[in-house]
């Protein structure tokens, strides 16, 4: 409870204490951490991504040597049955100084499942972090060719897959067996469901290194498969086999095919005979159906409606492994509603809007159904398209709930990153490839297809609405407004966007989408464009206007390669792009920036106050003397509203001030007295870099400034006697900045 407060501190106001049991906050920072970041500093960002591309290209991965780990803690040389006298243990490899180092700072790369040790993991303090770093590493494994790992699965011994699959199995488990877990956070464990590997371990795998060791002493060149597969198979292992089938010696094919079929057979989940029993009675493949051609829309509401009840049910489940296995067939369906997905898109061009409209209710239900939307944005979703089913819909009523609808993508976006925008900002310094991730969760759901059709409803309601678009003088159609915003800068046509070099100053036409864009003024991106492609995610979370064109129009804009144009798009849909000559002037400001300060009453300030206030005891007239508006003003609206507004602590100004005064800068100045001098001189001598270097070193001076143990004490006895004993409620932390309303803010 204490280690957020602590880690906001010089930005909230408010802690509201709100009563439902929710799991302990996992501290984005360890005592190991602070101490290795004290004492240890790791190098700064670039030289961090180098290591990291060493240890791809290194012979043996995050590995210097094979070693036996043992239950009682001892660490063996690689002998048969090294660990046999020491409770049993695992082999594998061991890390390099330099991953341990950072594994100090707590970047968990170099993970294995057989490490974990699963019976003690879920006692750690911050579990969840870790785990959230662990499943971000295992997709990194995929789309990088096994990321750092890429050279270590040829290191013999290095990785173990039985162990890695068991002990991800045991994981699994584990989590499911934490209280409410599945209700609460489905989407976190199905995600888990997905990358954890947690296939089968018995007489399969074994037969399959055992065929494999075979084909390698038959045929040297099968060599490295071999050590492949006996480190860490795939499913892209299968394909390998096959391939190399087809150039190997005649007499070895048929041993090739069958052990392709055992590595399907291996890394394939663990299904359950009850569960396809149900998937089969729900979606009608009975006998009588079996072997009949199914109309794509058929069985994507099937699909639809097995995802919702898989999730409806799970907690209801009698045991984990049942619960896992429900999990395994809810991603196959997942895939299966993808494939008929892409085949109604196929028929969107020829469907009527009723038609739509269905298509997108159920996949609002298949949504729910993989975590990527609450109860509560799925019943927003369905009252929306409830009131569109209504004969006849009012123009304006049509625009709204579209409008409505086309939130599902923002909200499974901010599902994902409510889970994994801390882990993946610490990631992302190591990796620029773990910024793909939320794009690529979103993009392998069923948000791809519900987007498009959603999005063609939408330009069919700016069409009814006749929203125009402006071409450089010319009204066309063509252009389709996926991100509203005003911007002017020049205009370049990008031929190779991973080459290009960008300018924050530039609008940019870009041919295909891109993963690591950095900010510029204003994008146009050919082709039909979708409110989930990369780009527009990009551009929403950005703040900058993104508008696809047609292929059509891509000549007539190339004629102003160089110019300064303006990108215009309205909320409400309308786009105007024109050149610097057709352009009227920006509105100026009013008021010079002089007047549009606001200066604060420091003479009203109370900062002998320091005590923790109960939000009742607050008024109004509070603000700007003992605490801000926000606190100050529900001080008030608590007054008139006690049930509707929640019991809430409230810190004051004082305590920020001596927090401030207490905590030591340099050469002898206390925090406070730094922060004035420095202020005051970047005041007479204005240098943008100065500031950011300063501003930079303040938060790292307030994120290592310890909290005098007397105010935790206090903070402590007040929650307690507030809200009851630490765990039995969680806290939402509330700040009288707009810190929460930044898009990054989690």
């Amino acid at each position: 409870m204490i280690i957020p407060i602590r880690a906001a501190l010089l930005l909230t106001l408010l802690l509201f204490g709100i009563g439902i049991p929710v799991p302990a906050a996992s501290p984005t920072t360890s005592p190991l951490q602070e101490q290795a970041d004290h004492f240890n500093p790791l190098p700064a960002q670039p030289q961090l991504r180098s290591w990291v591309e060493q240890l791809k290209q290194n012979p043996r991965g995050p590995f210097k040597r094979i070693r036996w780990f043992c239950n009682d803690g001892a660490v063996l040389p690689p002998k048969a049955y090294a660990c046999r006298s020491h409770g049993g243990g695992v082999q594998h490899g061991d890390w390099i100084d330099r991953v341990k180092q950072l594994r100090q700072h707590n970047y968990l790369i170099g993970t294995l499942l057989a490490d974990l040790l699963n019976d003690r993991f879920f006692a750690r303090p911050n579990w969840s972090d870790q785990l959230k770093q662990i499943l971000l590493e295992q997709f990194l494994r995929r789309p990088d060719n096994g990321w750092i790992f890429r050279q270590a699965r040829f290191y013999r011994g290095a990785i173990q897959a039985e162990d890695e699959n068991s002990h991800g199995r045991a994981l699994l488990l584990g989590l499911l067996a934490q209280p409410g877990l599945s209700a609460r956070h489905f989407l976190l464990l199905r995600t888990a469901v997905d990358l954890l590997p947690h296939g089968q371990e018995s007489s399969p795998l074994r037969a399959m290194r055992q065929l494999a060791q075979s084909l390698a002493e038959q045929d040297a060149g099968f060599s490295a498969l071999r050590i492949k597969l006996h480190s860490q198979p795939t499913p892209a292992d299968a394909y390998r086999v096959r391939d190399y089938a087809k150039t190997s010696a005649p007499e070895l094919h048929e041993n090739l095919q069958q052990l392709a079929r055992l590595i399907d057979a291996v890394t394939r989940p663990q299904g359950d005979p009850f569960n396809e029993a149900i998937s089969l009675q729900l979606l009608n493949d009975t006998p009588a159906n079996q072997g009949r051609e199914m109309h794509p829309a058929d069985d994507f509401s099937r699909a639809s409606q097995l995802l919702l009840k898989i999730r409806t049910e799970l907690p209801t489940l009698d045991s984990a492994s049942r619960q896992l296995a429900w999990l395994d067939l809810s991603k196959r369906l997942e895939s299966s509603l993808y494939r008929s997905a892409n085949q109604l898109l196929k028929r969107l061009p020829t469907a009527n809007r009723r038609q739509r409209l269905l298509w997108i209710k159920q996949g609002v239900d298949a949504l729910y159904g993989t975590g990527m939307l609450s109860q509560r944005e799925r019943q927003s979703l369905q009252h929306s398209l409830q009131l569109l089913h209504t004969t006849p819909v009012p123009l304006t009523a049509y625009q709204r709930e579209i409008t409505q609808l086309t939130r599902a993508g923002r909200w499974a976006e901010n599902r994902l990153r409510y889970y994994f925008a801390v882990p993946l900002k610490r990631l992302t310094r190591l990796e620029p490839l773990a910024q793909t991730f939320v794009p690529e969760q979103l993009r392998g759901s069923p948000l791809l297809a519900i987007s498009t059709i959603i999005d063609s409803l939408q330009r069919d309601s700016q069409r009814l609405r006749g929203v125009s678009h402006q071409l450089f003088g010319a009204e066309v159609s063509g252009l389709t407004p996926l991100n509203p915003g005003l911007a002017q800068g020049r205009l370049e046509i990008v031929q190779e966007p991973h080459r290009h070099d960008y300018s924050a100053a530039g609008i940019y036409l870009l041919p295909q989408t891109v993963e690591d864009l950095p900010p510029v003024a204003g994008i146009l991106t050919l082709g039909a464009g979708n409110s989930l492609s990369h780009i527009q995610l990009l551009a929403r979370n950005l703040g900058i206007p993104n508008i696809a064109i047609d292929a059509r129009l891509q000549a007539r804009i190339s004629t102003h390669q160089g110019e300064i144009v303006r990108l215009a798009v309205s909320p409400g849909g309308n786009i105007k792009i024109e050149t610097e000559q057709n352009q009227a002037p920006l509105p100026e400001a009013t008021k010079s920036p002089a007047e549009l300060m606001i200066a604060p009453a420091a003479q009203k300030l109370a900062l002998e106050r320091t005590a923790i206030i109960e939000l009742e005891q607050l008024r109004a007239t509070d603000s700007g003397r003992i605490v801000g508006p926000k606190g100050a003003n529900l001080g008030e609206l608590k007054q008139f509203y006690p049930q509707l507004v929640p019991d809430a602590l409230v810190i004051p100004f004082g305590r920020f001030r001596r927090f401030l005064e207490q905590t030591p800068a340099v050469g002898g100045q206390n925090l406070f007295a730094w922060m004035r001098s420095n202020y005051q001189r970047l005041a007479k001598e204005p240098d943008e870099v100065a500031q950011k270097k300063f501003l930079t070193l303040l938060r790292e001076k307030i994120a290592v400034a310890p909290m005098d143990r007397a105010f935790r004490h206090q903070l402590r006895e007040a929650l307690n006697e507030r809200f009851g004993p630490d765990g039995s409620y969680g806290i939402f932390v509330r700040s009288d900045t707009n810190v929460e309303d930044l898009p990054n803010f989690s």
